[in-house]
């Protein structure tokens, strides 16, 4: 596994060489390495390492999981713990920065090639997930925004389906009527203007006066169509032709 940026923070000089050379040897490019809690904060956040190697017990007044949760809102990376110990109290603490794996002291060859893979994989895969789940809710969002009108009523902006219109008729200049199953509603728009945002796929203006929802369409005569059983909105002669293109007709 190659091309794997790595840093490790380290404040024994001895050991950091150390890991760095294995690190190396494994074919990972180490790109920095720190012995301190000040400077690994300002590294972590400057070149933006795949890998953040962290002794978790430094010579300083912060601890390498002080450091994490510092560094952690302005960067991503894998994380892995390095530590002597291994008592309750750490491992709880460092639970808490969401870790991707552990090396023990003394960190050998394969304890670090494992562990680097481990941490690179489990990185990946909450990538696919995060970005599953983010895509999943664009598409909710786009969906239902995409399938509906917001009109303007006092403060807000109240949301109205798609499948609730019926239908949308001219009224007094610049307004216009969007008839409901159930109610009429009036917005401060014209038809011509509906009619370049409204998808085409759901209405079509079949009048001057009047554009309808495709959906709710249950008859064409020659002069009207009929919507929901009973209203018949009247068809202009101009806007037949569009409508019978839309429509499969047999017999």
């Amino acid at each position: 596994m190659h091309n794997v940026r790595l840093l490790i923070v380290e404040d024994d000089p001895l050991q950091c060489e150390k890991m760095e050379n294995l690190a190396e040897d494994l074919g990972y490019e180490v790109v920095q390495t720190a012995g301190s809690a000040g400077e690994a904060i300002n590294l972590i956040n400057s070149v933006q390492p795949d890998v953040l190697i962290m002794d978790i017990h430094l010579d300083d007044d912060l601890d390498g999981i002080d450091v994490v949760k510092k560094a952690k809102p302005e960067t991503d990376f894998a994380l892995i713990y390095v530590t002597s110990l291994s008592d309750y109290e750490t491992l709880e603490r460092s639970q808490a920065t969401d870790p991707d794996a552990y090396l023990i002291k003394p960190v050998s060859e394969p304890q670090l090639k494992s562990a680097v893979e481990l941490a690179v994989f489990k990185r990946a895969q909450n990538q696919k997930l995060l970005t599953k789940e983010f895509q999943n809710r664009e598409n909710f969002i786009s969906g239902v925004l995409n399938k509906s009108v917001f009109v303007k009523i006092g403060d807000l902006l109240k949301k109205i389906a798609f499948d609730e219109i019926l239908y949308f008729q001219a009224s007094k200049d610049k307004y216009c009527d969007i008839v409901t199953r159930d109610k009429t509603i009036t917005a401060r728009t014209t038809l011509s203007e509906l009619a370049e945002v409204l998808p085409d796929s759901w209405f079509l203006r079949i009048h001057r006066s009047t554009i309808v929802n495709l959906k709710h369409v249950q008859a064409v005569n020659k002069d009207y169509v009929l919507i929901n059983e009973t209203l018949k909105v009247p068809l202009g002669k101009t806007f037949k032709q569009e409508l019978y293109s839309k429509m499969r007709v047999l017999g």
